[in-house]
């Protein structure tokens, strides 16, 4: 049998008591029986005793000399000591506990009701000691970690505060703090409602553990970031009654980023929940979140380095704190991305005039190193309402509608919808579906014929990238596209493309076919990509493809962000003998300074002036404009999205140099356009 509680007893009533031994043995007591002071020594220091009863009438002198020696040896908590006694000989009791017995013992008492106080005193004397225990371990770690201790009495609502809680917070011994509100009175205004709100949701059982992240006074005038954890312990009602918790400085610790001074995203959670908290109390309370990317981020990144970054990045904090009111609050996630949360009213007024500004503060451009360095951003916002789970959710839903606003073209703005959600699921299939994509063989190219206007002959061809799934799905590229260059997957699918054109090109003149120029469209994405000329000029070497025949195809928009480091780029390739095609020119900011500027080849119009060119005379006109411009500037010019014989008419009488179009053929798989090119069409 294993003995819970080890006893020692120096009485010889008790020893001739088997009923006694009996029912103490059944209570899973050892116990050991001993005569005299010397014995009674002897035994505690060579075994562990949790109890001893001694005999009052054991003792020799009546001042309880012994009995006061063992307690000076041995603290109540180590050691209980009964003095054993009869009801007729309980006269000299009260010398006994003076002296430090912790209670008395009747022999001529029930023998059951003395044992059941004896296993009430040891399960006292064991939960004491685990307190004990506890207390120790809690403080000593918290010494170890320098962590300040408090010990939080609810019921007398006074609080009990270590050395190093003091310490930490400046604060001298002399000031002795010893309620709440010397707690509370140091908490920033700021962060004292949260702070408070945290507690009493603790107090109440509905969090089983307390943490809160605050800033408070510190005894030289200046306020410290502390974390405060802690735990309650209720009682039998369930009421709090005692709280016992840590607080460690946050100084050292990163919870604001050291460049901007914004505070990062814990902290804005915790702004975030507690806003959460007040929408699901007061109806009347409303809250919206604004998710900013920073569109042109990774053309800095990569064309100027980290140190430029830096300072982009606090300029564009500045920046956006200008567009902020009292109460508002922003915050850095980290990358390119900001948060901000502010009050505002269901229809979220404030939240647009607020992304208006931040729209208008990046207009101007920032001066990064001589250099002047534009950045447009995309916004998403998210209202916070008492339908919403967590914080977490609200955050997803305004990087949702931050997402869809980036489709849409840098510069844009979108509120969070529901439907917002389930195309949000699909985009991640997408992407999760695009990572495998190249390793299945499932991209493959098209061309589209484009046709010389003058010999009536193809002379060129646009390689257009398809997706067809293992089961058959085609997915347009207008799905997929947009989150390959979200994801940066665009520029190993780039970098495919291209190769594939090269080659299948090169495949195309070995069977005795006329040069045939292919063009390849790169992305901003890829245009960025530091190693893009050094990728190119690799390609056209690995595949053997003349550098004339390879035509790179790009949109204005690559060098409105950095035009400096666009025009280098595009020299290179100029120097390497490759064509550079203008992309959908028209469309965009068509500056003329651009034209004159960058070695442009050849101009492409876009479909939009083409659709309306028989009946629109503005059409025209703007068609017959930029053809006169596109030669005037030595560019050869391919009008797109020719469908009808009287477009065509009007093209060739305008002087347009090459056109492309269903008109003549839609995009063909290889094999498809090769039978094409061997039947040698003249259009």
């Amino acid at each position: 049998m294993t003995h819970a509680y080890q006893l020692l007893i120096a009485d010889s009533q008790l020893r001739a008591d088997s009923a006694f031994q009996k029912n103490i043995e059944a209570e899973g007591f050892a116990f050991h029986f001993v005569d005299g002071p010397n014995e009674v020594l002897e035994q505690l220091v060579e075994n562990d005793v949790d109890l001893l009863i001694l005999d009052n009438g054991s003792q020799q002198d009546t001042d309880f000399t012994f009995l006061a020696n063992l307690r000076s040896l041995y603290t109540r908590k180590a050691l209980a000591i009964l003095i054993s006694t009869s009801f007729a000989a309980s006269k000299d009791v009260e010398g006994a506990l003076k002296q430090g017995a912790d209670d008395v013992l009747f022999t001529d008492s029930d023998p059951a009701l003395n044992v059941a106080r004896l296993k009430a005193l040891m399960v006292n004397k064991r939960s004491m000691d685990a307190l004990v225990q506890q207390e120790v371990r809690f403080e000593m770690a918290a010494n170890g970690s320098r962590d300040g201790l408090f010990d939080w009495d609810l019921a007398r609502d006074t609080v009990y505060y270590s050395d190093n809680w003091k310490t930490m917070l400046g604060i001298g011994f002399a000031e002795d703090p010893r309620n709440k509100e010397d707690w509370f009175s140091r908490v920033h205004e700021d962060d004292l409602h949260l702070l408070k709100a945290k507690l009493a949701v603790h107090m109440d059982g509905v969090t089983p553990f307390f943490e809160c992240q605050y800033r408070i006074l510190h005894g030289m005038g200046h306020y410290v970031w502390v974390l405060c954890r802690g735990q309650c312990q209720h009682n039998e009602d369930h009421v709090a009654v005692r709280m016992v918790g840590t607080l460690t400085d946050l100084t050292n610790r990163s919870l604001h980023d050291k460049r901007t001074g914004l505070p990062f995203r814990d902290y804005f959670m915790e702004r975030l929940n507690q806003a959460l908290a007040e929408c699901q109390i007061t109806e009347e309370k409303h809250f919206a979140i604004l998710h900013v990317d920073i569109d042109s981020f990774k053309v800095v990144s990569e064309g100027y380095g980290y140190g430029t970054v830096d300072k982009l990045l606090v300029g564009i904090a500045r920046r956006f704190e200008h567009c902020l009111g009292k109460g508002d609050m922003l915050a850095f996630l980290g990358g390119d991305s900001f948060v901000i949360l502010l009050p505002d009213g269901e229809e979220l007024k404030y939240a647009h005039q607020v992304a208006n500004q931040i729209h208008l503060q990046l207009i101007a451009p920032f001066q990064i190193q001589e250099a002047e360095v534009f950045a447009k951003a995309s916004i998403g916002v998210a209202l916070v309402s008492k339908e919403a789970r967590n914080p977490e959710e609200l955050l997803r839903q305004a990087q949702t509608a931050m997402k869809f606003a980036r489709e849409m073209g840098s510069g844009h703005t979108e509120v969070f919808g529901v439907g917002m959600t389930s195309k949000g699921r699909e985009r991640m299939e997408i992407e999760a579906a695009l990572r495998s994509a190249l390793d299945r063989n499932e991209f493959v190219l098209f061309y589209q014929p484009q046709v010389h206007l003058r010999t009536n002959k193809i002379i060129g061809a646009e390689a257009l990238i398809r997706w067809v799934r293992e089961d058959g799905t085609t997915i347009p590229p207008a799905q997929f596209v947009p989150v390959a260059e979200e994801t940066d997957l665009i520029l190993t699918i780039g970098e495919w493309v291209l190769r594939t054109a090269c080659q299948q090109t090169v495949y195309w003149q070995s069977m005795g076919l006329p040069p045939l120029r292919v063009g390849v469209n790169i992305s901003e994405r890829q245009f960025r990509a530091r190693n893009l000329v050094g990728i190119v000029r690799t390609i056209l070497e690995e595949t053997g493809l003349a550098p004339e025949l390879l035509e790179l195809e790009i949109t204005e928009s690559i060098f409105m962000e950095d035009t400096e480091r666009a025009l280098h780029i595009l020299n290179q390739f100029r120097d390497l003998g490759i064509k550079i095609a203008l992309d959908d020119f028209g469309t965009g900011y068509s500056s003329l300074s651009y034209l004159k500027r960058i070695p442009f080849t050849t101009l492409k119009i876009d479909k939009a002036f083409v659709d309306d060119l028989t009946t629109n005379v503005n059409d025209a006109a703007i068609c017959s404009t930029i053809i006169d411009l596109g030669h005037k500037f030595n560019m050869e010019v391919i009008t797109e999205g020719v469908e009808h014989e009287d477009q065509v008419k009007i093209l060739r009488a305008f002087l347009c140099d090459e056109i492309q179009g269903y008109f003549f053929s839609k995009p063909l798989p290889a094999r498809e356009f090769e039978e094409l090119l061997l039947l040698k069409p003249s259009f």
